[in-house]
Parts: C-alpha cells; sequence; structure tokens
C-alpha cells in the first residue's frame, strides 16, 4: 500500500505554492513587463548557487550507496538537501521577485517562518518506551542485561562494544541497524552504524547510553522488582535535529518510532528469554 511522503508534501509547498501565486495574479492582472537583464541576474546569481548545491547534495546522496553507512554521513546528506532546498527556494522567489516582489517577500518570509517553527527544541523532541516483567530477580536480569557477550544474540542489530565483556562507564558500543530510508531506493545503504557510549552504570538498577555526537539521545534500560520478579523498562529519547524537522521530517516520525519500537520489543522478548536459559545460581 502507498503512503503519503509527508516530507515531499513539504517540498513542494516551500518551492511552488506562493511562486504559483505570484503568476495566477500576474495573468489576471498584467503588469508592467519584467526587466530582462534583472531577471537574468536574478536567475543566473541564484540558480548558479542553487545548482551547486544540488551537486553537493547529490554528492552526498551517493556517498550512502554503501552497504553500510556512519551515521555522520547520512547527517551530511541530510543538511547538503535542506541547504539545496532553501537556495532553490532563493532561486525560484528570485523569478517573481522580478514582476511581483511582493509575493517574492512573502515567499521567503514563509520559508523563513517555517524554518523558525523547529528552532524549539520542545516541538522536536521524540520519546518512546518498552515495559515487560521478567519472571527473575532484578541481579539475574541485570547480570544478563550487561553481559555484552550475549547481546548479538538479544539486541537489534548488529553490535559490538569495547572493552568486550562487562558494561561499565565509559564503554563504546559500535551499532549496525537497518537504516530506514524516507524514499525507495534499491542503491541505498542497507544499514546504519552508530556509536554510543555508556555515560552510567548503576548495579541492578539499569544503565543509560549516548549517542556520541548527539548529547541529546540517549537510550537505556531501568529494572525495578515488581510481583516476584523484575519489571524492565527499555527506553530512547532523543531529537530531531533542526534540519531535519525543516525537511519534514517531523511528519514521518510515526512510522519509524512503531518500526523502532517493534525492534526494542523483540530485542525485550530475547533478553526476557536468555535470562529464563541461563542457569540458576
Amino acid at each position: 500500500m502507498r503512503t503519503r511522503r509527508w516530507h515531499i508534501v513539504v517540498l513542494l509547498a516551500q518551492i511552488l505554492l506562493v511562486p504559483e501565486a505570484a503568476l495566477v495574479v500576474a495573468v489576471l492582472n498584467p503588469g508592467p513587463v519584467p526587466d530582462a537583464n534583472m531577471l537574468l541576474i536574478v536567475v543566473a546569481v541564484t540558480g548558479g548557487a542553487a545548482f551547486l548545491a544540488m551537486g553537493w547534495s547529490l554528492y552526498q546522496r551517493r556517498q550512502m550507496r554503501r552497504p553500510s553507512v556512519p551515521l555522520a554521513v547520512v547527517n551530511r546528506q541530510h543538511l547538503a538537501a535542506v541547504v539545496s532546498r532553501l537556495l532553490v527556494v532563493l532561486m525560484i522567489s528570485g523569478f517573481p521577485f522580478t514582476f511581483a516582489p511582493g509575493f517574492a517577500v512573502a515567499n521567503l518570509l514563509l520559508n523563513a517562518a517555517w524554518l523558525a517553527l523547529w528552532i524549539p527544541r520542545r516541538w522536536r523532541h521524540v520519546d518512546f518506551e518498552v515495559i515487560e516483567d521478567i519472571d527473575a530477580p532484578v541481579q539475574a536480569v541485570f547480570a544478563a542485561m550487561i553481559d555484552t557477550t550475549r547481546w548479538n544474540g538479544v539486541q537489534d542489530g548488529w553490535v559490538v562494544v569495547e572493552p568486550p565483556g562487562i558494561l561499565k562507564v565509559g564503554s563504546r558500543i559500535v551499532r549496525r541497524q537497518e537504516l530506514l530510508p524516507l524514499v525507495a531506493d534499491p542503491k541505498m545503504a542497507g544499514y546504519i552504524e552508530s556509536q554510543s557510549v555508556v555515560r552510567s552504570v548503576e548495579p541492578d538498577r539499569g544503565y543509560t547510553v549516548e549517542l556520541m555526537g548527539h548529547p541529546e539521545n540517549t537510550a537505556g534500560f531501568d529494572l525495578v522488582a515488581a510481583a516476584g520478579g523484575t519489571r524492565l523498562r527499555s527506553w530512547s529519547s532523543g531529537m530531531l535535529t533542526l534540519r531535519e524537522a525543516a525537511a519534514g521530517l517531523f511528519f514521518e516520525l510515526p512510522k519509524v518510532i512503531a518500526i523502532r519500537k517493534a525492534e526494542m520489543s523483540k530485542s525485550v522478548e530475547r533478553l526476557k528469554q536468555s535470562v529464563a536459559a541461563a542457569p540458576t545460581q
């Protein structure tokens, strides 16, 4: 089933909505003929910048065509896409500026307002969690949870921890997960690789990790004794970057969160099975 790509709707609205209105007004109420020299200068300057940015964006997109890509490459691709989009808006606004400057200014102001809308961090916050009861004492669950030799059989995706063994503050985690592209592309990387660092470990209570380079993005596990066993809470708390929100990715979040939450649920279930299968001390 096809789904609406809201980030494409946002893009088309940013680029075409106001300029099309300017053209309609110009057709219904013709004004002076635009100065050809001025039009040429405006289009040449803004168009040149826009095409350079689009070239950079295409280059960054080509960097995504590997089996696995680091998170930094994905971030650069998002930045290049947003910069090229803004310059295309500037280029298209330059055309009505020669015959309907009010519409051109309105287009720039509307796009600036859209960007400013996402500056408050509260609009970009993303949280989700999974809670599961495990029929085992907290100590047993915690021991299984911080034993990284079990992780590739429990955690979602491919995981490497340095140093290996028991998790501790300062441990570095390299994780490879399925990349969720907004537009289907068979040549796009299949996996994204990210690095996290353990910021806290509380014995028999849980631990917290932080995404390297993005301290606002954290995740972890919390344990409490409950009903003769353990209640485990797996959580993730993060934030879209300003460039991601401005590109319209906010509207894709429900689908992405549903997929990541399902992956989290599977990992928690596998941890539950791992605890159950462990020999009794």
